[in-house]
């Protein structure tokens, strides 16, 4: 073999070595549509967390409620003496024996941030008599913002919750 037979394989190896060597790094193209993807399921899932963060803290309050209503109602079996449930102010509630309710709830404070609506039990509380019954049938309203549920006790101190709109939660509906 003669030198420049050697020498054409040697620049046909290092020519085949540079086609197969990728790049080490991203272009500026490749970050840019990454970036752009990113911004989008950003712009999307962002406000879908805050509205579920909502629900949750509204369908919590709920929830603690109607398991409080209940315990009211049972108490009240329990010892064979009236108990009361009662809306303080927009923030909260208390539950307890009439004298003095022993349970009181802010469910402006953490985990809930929530208010509610008076609905019929502005003028006075849900009184449970000694076998866990009613006094009468009340309704009321928990949420903030848009989401909204709506509270139906009946006279035999059963709860119903349904979503409701924020116009349906102060008006009645």
């Amino acid at each position: 073999m003669d030198g420049k037979t050697t020498r054409r394989r040697i620049d046909q190896t290092q020519a085949s070595r540079r086609r197969n060597v990728r790049p080490a790094a991203f272009s500026l193209v490749e970050l840019v549509v990454v970036l752009m993807i990113l911004g989008v399921l950003a712009a999307v899932a962002v406000p879908r967390y805050g509205t579920s963060q909502v629900r949750y803290r509204v369908e919590a309050a709920t929830s603690r409620i109607a398991t409080d209503i209940e315990r009211a109602r049972n108490e009240a079996r329990a010892t064979s003496s009236g108990r009361i449930f009662v809306l303080i102010d927009r923030t909260g509630y208390a539950f307890g024996s009439p004298a003095q309710p022993s349970h009181s709830v802010d469910l402006t404070q953490e985990p809930y941030g929530v208010r509610t609506t008076r609905g019929d039990l502005a003028s006075s509380p849900i009184a449970f008599d000694a076998f866990g019954r009613a006094d009468k049938a009340a309704w009321f309203a928990v949420g903030v913002g848009e989401e909204w549920r709506r509270l139906d006790v009946d006279t035999d101190g059963v709860v119903s919750v349904r979503t409701v709109t924020r116009a349906q939660a102060e008006g009645g509906g």
